[in-house]
C-alpha cells in the first residue's frame, strides 16, 4: 500500500513538472522575442529554440508516462529535474552566463529537487547547479552590451526573475502541499484498516471456535433452523477471516515492495 501512495505521488508530482514545463517553453519565447524586438539584443535564435524544441519533446514523453506509466519512482523524477537543469544552463550559455539574471533560477531548481526528491537526490540538484553556475562563469555567448545600458538592464532582469521564481514557487509548493495532505489521508485510512484488521482478527477466532465447539454436540440438540443458522454464521466468520487476512497479507507484502524500491531507488 505505501508502494502504491508513493508511486501515486510521484505521478502528481510529476504532473506538476510537466505544467512548469510548459510556463517555461512560453516563457522562453516570450523572453527571447522580448529581447530581440525591445532590447535589440543579438541573441542565438536558432541555438536557443532548438533547445526550447528538445524541452518540448521531452515534456510530450513525461505526459505519456504520466498518463500510462503507473510506477513513477523517485529517480525518474530526478532525471525529469536533472534534463530541465541542462536546459536552462543552455539557454543561459547562449544568453550571456552568469550576466544573464535569469541565472537566479538555478535556485528554483535547488528548491523543487528539496520538495520532491530524496535528500541524496535533491543535493545531486544542488552540486549540479553549482557546477553549472561555475562553468557558466567562463563559458558564454558574450552578447556584447552597451555599457551604459546594461546596469539598467540587468536590474530589469532581475526583477522579472523575481516574479517569475515567485509566481511559479506559491503555484508549485500549493500544490504540494495539497498532494502531501492527500498522501497523509489516504496513509492514515490506509493505517487505520490495517489496524482495524488485527483488532477484528481475535474476536473472529473466537466466534469460530466456539463454532467448532457447538459443532461437536449431537444434531438433535439443535433444530433444522438452528443447524442451518449454524453453517450460515460459520461461512459468513469465514468470509470475514478471509478478508482480514487479505488486508494484512496487503500490508506486509507493499512493506517488502516498499522496501525493494527504495534499494531500486
Amino acid at each position: 500500500m505505501k508502494n502504491f501512495i508513493s508511486f501515486d505521488a510521484n505521478r502528481k508530482n510529476l504532473l506538476q513538472l510537466i505544467f512548469l514545463r510548459v510556463f517555461a517553453i512560453f516563457g522562453q519565447i516570450i523572453t527571447i522575442i522580448a529581447a530581440e524586438k525591445l532590447l535589440l539584443l543579438d541573441l542565438p535564435r536558432q541555438a536557443m529554440f532548438d533547445v526550447i524544441s528538445m524541452l518540448a519533446v521531452v515534456n510530450l514523453i513525461s505526459f505519456y508516462r504520466y498518463q500510462y506509466q503507473k510506477n513513477i519512482t523517485n529517480r525518474s523524477l530526478f532525471f525529469e529535474l536533472l534534463f530541465d537543469v541542462a536546459a536552462l544552463t543552455a539557454q543561459l550559455y547562449c544568453s550571456g552566463g552568469i550576466f544573464n539574471p535569469f541565472i537566479s533560477l538555478f535556485l528554483l531548481q535547488v528548491i523543487i529537487a528539496a520538495i520532491l526528491l530524496r535528500p541524496a537526490f535533491a543535493f545531486m540538484i544542488a552540486a549540479i547547479t553549482i557546477g553549472c553556475y561555475v562553468w557558466l562563469s567562463f563559458n558564454f555567448i558574450d552578447l556584447n552590451f552597451a555599457e551604459d545600458n546594461f546596469f539598467d538592464i540587468h536590474l530589469h532582469g532581475m526583477l522579472i526573475s523575481y516574479v517569475i521564481a515567485a509566481v511559479l514557487l506559491l503555484i508549485f509548493i500549493t500544490r504540494m502541499a495539497k498532494n502531501l495532505r492527500e498522501q497523509q489521508e489516504f496513509m492514515r485510512s490506509a493505517l487505520l484498516a490495517t489496524a482495524a484488521a488485527h483488532d477484528l482478527g481475535t474476536p473472529l477466532n473466537t466466534i469460530s471456535v466456539i463454532l467448532e465447539d457447538w459443532q461437536k454436540f449431537e444434531g438433535e440438540k439443535f433444530s433444522p433452523s438452528m443447524q442451518k443458522d449454524l453453517v450460515l454464521i460459520e461461512s459468513q466468520v469465514k468470509r470475514c477471516k478471509e478478508a482480514v487476512s487479505n488486508i494484512l497479507s496487503a500490508s506486509k507484502s507493499e512493506r517488502l515492495e516498499k522496501a525493494k524500491e527504495s534499494d531500486f531507488q
